[in-house]
């Protein structure tokens, strides 16, 4: 809360940690291990009197090393959240590595995304 200002983070089950270093220098392949699809949707309810302000514009990045996309939108009094992430697996040249980079900072940075409400003023 800020004023009557409410900033939220509406992802609140699955922000990811990763936010590698790009390195120009990288002399190794990149190994991807492993694939997952992570799926998550979060309703939350916001308290009476409150209006968007500011909301985050829907998120789509795609790449070799997978998919991500997330949104945000009201419905009635609640915002609803919706992420979905597929990580692919693979060996990639050591050039691939800043694209990877460039993945995983995207999505942190989307992970990241507040809404910003402000209360209504009432007569």
């Amino acid at each position: 809360m800020s004023g009557k200002r409410l900033f939220i983070t509406p992802n609140i089950l699955t922000r990811t940690r990763r936010k590698p270093i790009a390195d120009d220098d990288r002399h190794y392949e990149v190994v991807t291990g492993f694939e997952f699809t992570d799926i998550d949707t979060a309703e939350i309810k916001l308290p009476g009197g409150y209006q968007p302000e500011a909301m985050p514009a829907p998120v789509s990045v795609e790449s070799k090393f997978g998919k991500y996309s997330c949104n945000v939108k009201m419905e009635g009094d609640k915002l609803v959240y919706h992420r979905s992430i597929e990580y692919y697996s693979g060996r990639y040249p050591a050039a691939e590595y800043n694209n990877l980079v460039k993945f995983w900072q995207q999505v942190y940075k989307s992970d990241r995304n507040k809404v910003v409400l402000v209360k209504k003023d009432t007569p």
